[in-house]
């Protein structure tokens, strides 16, 4: 069964605990965004912004880490075509360079 974020966020403001785990314990601010991922979405979402409840419930724009990374992952190959390598191909070609390096070929 897979958990939707979005509902868990829904369920616990729904609960009034929402608040509280936005709460930075040594500061007794919420915390913050701390990344530019959202900023997209107004001012209220720069890095430096509180995480405050009206911002995240009900809105869908929370995602797990898994799907901001596939989100991320997407972005970074059309900005950079930033492509996967495998291990064994990445071994492989630092072999044959390490090879024509030292004149083993």
């Amino acid at each position: 069964m897979s958990i939707n974020i979005n509902t868990e966020i829904q369920e616990l403001n729904g609960l009034g605990l929402l608040e509280d785990l936005l709460k930075d314990k040594t500061s007794g601010d919420n915390i913050i965004w701390a990344s530019e991922l959202y900023s997209q979405f107004g001012p209220a979402y720069t890095k430096e912004s509180q995480i405050r409840p009206e911002l995240i419930a009900g809105t869908g724009i929370i995602c797990t880490r898994f799907d901001r990374d596939n989100k991320d992952q997407s972005n970074r190959v059309k900005r950079h075509a930033e492509v996967f390598t495998p291990l064994w191909i990445c071994n492989r070609m630092n072999n044959e360079l390490d090879d024509d390096w030292f004149g083993r070929c």
